[in-house]
């Protein structure tokens, strides 16, 4: 006996077709959720890609300002060091104390007396040749746009002055060859004579300038 089949074939192509439609839809709509799902995940890696860029950037943004405070820290350091050498050839060379020993000896028993006695220091830049002695009254200055070879040399001219007066001529001269003869004196120069009569005698008034050593090797 054969089955009788009520259901229309027109009914059942198009309940096979809702069927796969329904499938067609499921599949687009998980693979819409599967895109949006790696569009977010890729979205999220981006933006964290990009935070790691920022703070890279960042980073390289702070090491260029430390960069540049070291630059001008070693600026600063150098000039500060230049300073310091300069202040430190100002306070080099003859002591005062030392100075009133040297004339001392050199007066001895000579009859020479002082009225008025005077220091002058005087720096001026000059060019250092290499191998050039480093000892005395010069301070290196190695400019910072120079080579290495060549450097400038703060001359300091330590120079004192006196004025005073004699019995005669051969004390002053005893008395300035003496003078020439100390350790602290590096050169001595009689800048002007002149005779003076009073009623009781007469002097011998005179102006010299003495240009100090400065501690500078033989």
């Amino acid at each position: 006996m054969h089955e009788l089949d009520l259901i229309p074939p027109d009914y059942r192509a198009g309940r096979l077709m809702i069927r796969r439609c329904f499938f067609g839809f499921a599949i687009l709509a998980a693979t819409i959720l599967l895109l949006m799902l790696a569009v977010l995940l890729l979205s999220r890696h981006n933006d964290r890609q990009e935070n790691r860029i920022f703070a890279m950037q960042q980073q390289q943004n702070d090491i260029r300002y430390q960069q540049n405070q070291l630059q001008e820290l070693i600026k600063a350091k150098g000039s500060l060091q230049r300073e310091l050498r300069f202040l430190e050839g100002l306070r080099s060379g003859v002591a005062v104390s030392d100075l009133f020993d040297a004339v001392d000896k050199a007066l001895g028993d000579n009859p020479v007396w002082f009225q008025e006695w005077s220091f002058r220091r005087a720096s001026s830049l000059v060019d250092k040749p290499p191998g050039t002695s480093t000892q005395g009254y010069f301070i290196l200055i190695k400019a910072e746009d120079s080579s290495a070879t060549r450097q400038e040399a703060l001359k300091l001219d330590m120079n004192m002055t006196l004025r005073g007066q004699s019995d005669d001529h051969r004390a002053l001269s005893h008395f300035l060859r003496q003078l020439s003869e100390q350790p602290q004196v590096a050169e001595v120069n009689l800048s002007r004579t002149s005779l003076r009569r009073y009623t009781s005698g007469e002097v011998l008034d005179f102006e010299l300038t003495a240009r100090l050593s400065s501690g500078e090797a033989p």
